[in-house]
């Protein structure tokens, strides 16, 4: 079974819609960075003991997180270079897109709010709402860590690719302030113990 089907498991099928939106996403480049995420975010949920139900609902919204991009020009996010400020205003509207096109399909409506959120910061500079703290969903913090890591130790043409440890330092760094410090520290203790057993991570 592929692993985007087995992330969404927990459903009683996928639907055209949920379909739609996963091959919609492939085809612009996104299905694997989305991949990627929802597999540390179910790590990190299983680190932070949170119960099934939450951690499925985590999944489903990190495999779907950055559905909003499928609403920006490619000439925008496939820019190998620094945005303007314009460009980069239109990419934060993701999350809100996102919401929208996450709350159109049934079996994904649940998980919406943590798209939309998954950019709040614990101290309150994130987007689209400013939350702060214990306001921001539960999920969307998890996700944003988990976003984040990837990110950092993907290759990107605008900016240099960091190892696994030099992004952790950054999860460390940023707990408090940038990321929930309970998850920051979930994020970290996950992949250092993945790397130690030899896991997914291991290479990064």
């Amino acid at each position: 079974m592929p692993v985007h089907q087995m992330l969404l498991a927990g459903l009683t099928g996928v639907s055209a819609e949920a379909g739609d939106l996963l091959r919609r996403q492939a085809a612009r480049g996104l299905a694997d960075h989305a991949i990627a995420v929802a597999r540390l975010t179910i790590a990190v949920s299983r680190t932070l003991e949170l119960d099934e139900p939450e951690t499925a609902a985590c999944a489903r919204a990190a495999l779907f997180h950055d559905a909003g991009k499928l609403e920006v020009p490619p000439r925008i996010l496939d820019r190998p270079a620094a945005l303007s400020s314009a460009a980069w205003s239109l990419v934060r509207t993701h999350p809100e897109r996102g919401e929208r096109l996450v709350a159109a399909v049934p079996e994904l409506a649940d998980v919406a709010p943590i798209v939309r959120h998954h950019h709040e910061r614990w101290d309150g500079a994130g987007y689209p709402d400013g939350l702060t703290g214990d306001a921001i969903p539960h999920g969307a913090r998890v996700i944003f860590a988990c976003d984040a890591f990837d990110a950092m130790t993907s290759v990107r043409p605008y900016r240099p690719t960091l190892t696994a440890p030099a992004a952790l330092e950054e999860i460390r760094a940023g707990a408090g302030t940038q990321f929930d410090p309970v998850v920051a520290g979930a994020v970290v203790e996950t992949i250092e113990s993945d790397r130690r057993n030899s896991g997914w991570a291991r290479g990064r």
